[in-house]
Order: structure tokens, then C-alpha cells, then sequence
């Protein structure tokens, strides 16, 4: 009954420099066949723009090396790298259907790459939590902007998953910091997302406790309270819920609802 032992990452670039050497000289970039242009420069591969790739053979038998895991203050640049430099790449408007599948799938691996080096430190911190709330807000933008896509159906599911598996790493989080009395100042927008995500599982309800009256959340329980007098996710009868779908998308005009829906 030992105690678990956990490695502290001291890697000081986005990707180790093994991985970065061993995916150079196999000709590609990552190790399900892609030749990311977004980690080029001129036609080459730049080493400064390589990130970790999530490695599905090692994921969870295979310890890595201090080496290859990135410490908080890395893990936070690799996401300034990616906000800045990729997911901004969604608001220039210029990406073909087929580009926007490569960014979606890049940047779903990268980021799970990002929560994997998190929980194999046991890292729990300010930083990792921003990281986390971060890559929350990614998912749910990555649903809507994808989602015109056909291409985006076999990942839609892929997308949900990755979602609720940083929600279920951020309640360690908010539960572990709360205890080192560390305030958590976007928790309210974050759990507002995960009551929105749900419409109608009032498990969800379970976990608000904390931020239930602050105004973001009182909106998000308003709708979610809406969506269930509607009747839209059960049996119901539609007719039952007529008359409060003016009360829904009044709900749905205001800010905190819209900020939900474009992030």
C-alpha cells in the first residue's frame, strides 16, 4: 500500500526534444500519419511551433521522463501558443472545410496532451486550473464552430467526451484549491457551461452549490429549468411547454447565455 510516487516534468520547450527529433526523422509530424502545416514555417517543420502530441500507445501504461513532461509555467505557454497562434486561426475566416478538420483534430490531441501531463504530475494549481477552464472553453466552441460540418459528426462524440473529461478534472481542482481557501474566480462561468452542457440531467445540479447565486449561474439554472417545463429532452408533450418558448429565448438573448454560445 504504498504511496504514489509522482514525476515533476522539467521539459522547458511546448514539445520535448526526443519526440520532436523522432517525429522529424519519420517523415511526419504526428503519430496518426499528419503532416501539420501548423507546426511549419516555410514549408519546414519548426521545431518552436511543435507541440506534444497525445500518444495513444503510452497513454496510461508507460511512466514518462522528467524529459517529456512540461511543468505549469511550459504548459501555460503551450496554451498561449495555441490560443494566439491556432484557435485564433477560427476567427479569420479563411479556413477551407477540410483545414478546419485538421484544426479541430490537432487541437483536440494537443490539448489532451496538455490535461495528460497535468494529471501524470498530479498538478494542482491556480495555473493548471486556468489551463483547464481554458480547454473547456475550447470544446464548446470547437461544438459550434465545427458543427456545419459533416466531416465534425464522427468527432462530435469525441468532442462531448474530451468535455466532460475537463469538467471532471476541474472539480478536483475547485474542490482541492477551495481547501487551500484559493478563490476560484471564473468557477461561476465554468459551471454555468457544465449546467448548459446537460440540459436535462439534474445530476449537474449536484455540483453548484458553491456559485449557485451568482448571476451567470442564476441564468444558466433559468434555462435549465425552461428546457424541462419545455418538455424538448423528455417525452413530453411539446404542447405541454407551448406557452414558455418566449420565456426560453428571452433567456437566451441575455449576455451570459451568448457568451456560453460563442465560446
Amino acid at each position: 500500500q504504498g504511496l504514489v510516487e509522482y514525476v515533476a516534468g522539467s521539459c522547458q520547450d511546448m514539445c520535448p526534444e526526443l519526440e520532436r527529433y523522432e517525429r522529424t526523422l519519420r517523415g511526419i509530424t504526428d503519430s496518426d500519419g499528419h503532416v501539420y502545416l501548423l507546426e511549419s514555417s516555410l514549408g519546414e517543420t519548426d521545431h518552436n511551433r511543435m507541440v506534444k502530441e497525445y500518444r495513444k500507445e503510452a497513454a496510461d501504461s508507460v511512466v514518462e521522463a522528467p524529459s517529456a513532461l512540461r511543468p505549469p509555467k511550459v504548459l501555460v505557454r503551450t496554451m498561449d501558443f495555441l490560443l494566439a497562434d491556432v484557435i485564433a486561426m477560427a476567427y479569420q475566416g479563411t479556413m477551407s472545410n477540410e483545414e478546419r478538420s485538421t484544426w479541430f483534430e490537432f487541437l483536440s490531441n494537443r490539448l489532451r496532451a496538455i490535461r495528460k501531463d497535468i494529471k501524470t504530475q498530479n498538478l494542482v494549481t491556480p495555473a493548471t486550473r486556468g489551463l483547464l477552464e481554458q480547454a473547456v472553453r475550447f470544446h464548446i466552441f470547437a461544438g459550434w464552430y465545427m458543427t456545419d460540418l459533416e466531416e465534425f459528426d464522427r468527432n462530435r462524440k469525441l468532442n462531448d467526451d474530451r468535455l466532460k473529461d475537463t469538467f471532471g478534472m476541474l472539480e478536483g481542482h475547485y474542490r482541492d484549491l477551495r481547501e487551500q481557501d484559493e478563490p476560484h474566480p471564473h468557477e461561476a462561468e465554468i459551471r454555468s457551461y457544465q449546467i448548459l452542457a446537460g440540459l436535462g440531467n439534474p445530476g449537474v445540479l449536484r455540483k453548484i452549490s458553491f456559485v449557485r447565486h451568482d448571476p451567470i449561474m442564476q441564468n444558466a439554472l433559468k434555462i435549465f429549468s425552461c428546457v424541462g417545463e419545455l418538455g424538448v429532452l423528455s417525452r413530453r408533450s411539446m404542447t405541454q411547454g407551448a406557452c414558455n418558448y418566449v420565456r426560453f429565448f428571452r433567456l437566451a438573448k441575455r449576455p451570459h447565455f451568448c457568451k456560453f454560445a460563442r465560446s
